[in-house]
């Protein structure tokens, strides 16, 4: 159902309402009464006066979106604390990675801004007053249309590699992608992209009191990531063909170290500890890993400004070697 619905913040109410035992009914009968001019509440109130289903109701914004499937396997507060759990998760995440990589952003947009300026404005004017046949012009601009050929081919690939990424989620062909890396053996790093991912949703549910069965079939079927169903739906079938669950986790699309650290916990009858113990280790090796690469960004980057700013600074110089010639 569309609409505006109720804030992130009425739901956490709700949920602590009825951790305390308070039923359905009664915990949005009491936010109605607190916030009497919210038409999501009073909408929800009648609806379930009515004799409606909760899910029903709920409306396409973000968190009632991810609400309104959990609704249908848990408890109503349950499937608010997972909610907020992974949406808090998710704000985290893109809020380190965008102050990992906003500076290199800002940086790579500076230096072809710089380049763009000087070879489409300041080039052209300079030039109009200087001898092109001059060997050293003619050397200088050569230079210029090489970095600006370089920057293009840049562009070119980075589009090229957005409209395919784009091209394969539109048409959902993720999970025929992954598969056919697997087999050639090039999914190391995607394999454990998603192998922590479901790591996080598995141990948000294992938090609240799901268990694991109960959880992987959760993933299973909700999850708007079709890698990480992917990865449940192989899990959950070896599972539901009798095999123990230790050896469900000796899985080729499971990062290694999952299945090493998993064990372990197994062992010392602490599954969700060790889940907590992989999550760590892969946000070490990544951030590491986004490190390194920003690092090397930001030195093509101040090495592709420097050589512009040197090349400029020959141009500059251009009229004055030219006066001596004479």
């Amino acid at each position: 159902m569309n609409g505006k619905g109720l804030s992130e913040y009425s739901w956490l109410i709700i949920a602590r309402l009825l951790s305390r035992n308070y039923s359905v009914r009664t915990a949005f009968e009491y936010l109605r009464k607190t916030m009497p001019d919210d038409t999501g509440v009073q909408r929800i109130c009648e609806h379930l006066e009515n004799g409606g289903q909760l899910a029903d109701v709920l409306s396409d914004n973000g968190f009632e979106r991810k609400l309104r499937f959990y609704v249908r396997y848990l408890p109503l507060g349950q499937s608010i604390k997972v909610t907020a759990e992974e949406l808090r998760i998710v704000r985290e995440s893109r809020k380190k990675f965008v102050s990992g990589v906003s500076y290199q952003v800002i940086l790579m947009i500076c230096s072809m801004g710089v380049l763009l300026l000087f070879t489409k404005v300041v080039l052209p004017v300079m030039i109009r007053s200087l001898d092109t046949g001059y060997r050293k012009t003619a050397s200088i601009l050569l230079r210029f249309r090489i970095i600006a050929l370089i920057q293009n081919s840049f562009l070119i690939l980075a589009a090229g590699i957005g409209l395919s990424y784009r091209y394969v989620t539109i048409t959902g062909k993720q999970e025929l992608l992954w598969v056919f890396l697997h087999r050639h053996k090039r999914d190391g790093r995607l394999r454990v992209i998603v192998t922590c991912a479901m790591a996080r949703k598995l141990k948000i549910l294992l938090d609240n009191g799901v268990s694991i069965l109960a959880a992987l079939k959760i993933i299973r079927y909700g999850t708007r990531d079709p890698l990480v169903r992917l990865l449940a739906f192989h899990f959950d079938e070896k599972l539901e063909a009798g095999e123990d669950f230790e050896k469900s986790l000796d899985m080729d699309y499971f990062d290694p170290r999952f299945h090493s650290l998993c064990l372990l916990g197994l062992k010392g009858d602490d599954f969700p500890s060790a889940l907590d113990d992989y999550i760590d280790m892969v946000e070490v090796t990544l951030n590491a890993a986004i490190k390194r690469i920003s690092l090397v960004f930001q030195g093509v980057c101040y090495l592709f400004v420097a050589v512009t700013v040197v090349l400029a600074y020959q141009v500059l110089l251009l009229p004055l070697e030219m006066l001596q010639q004479f």
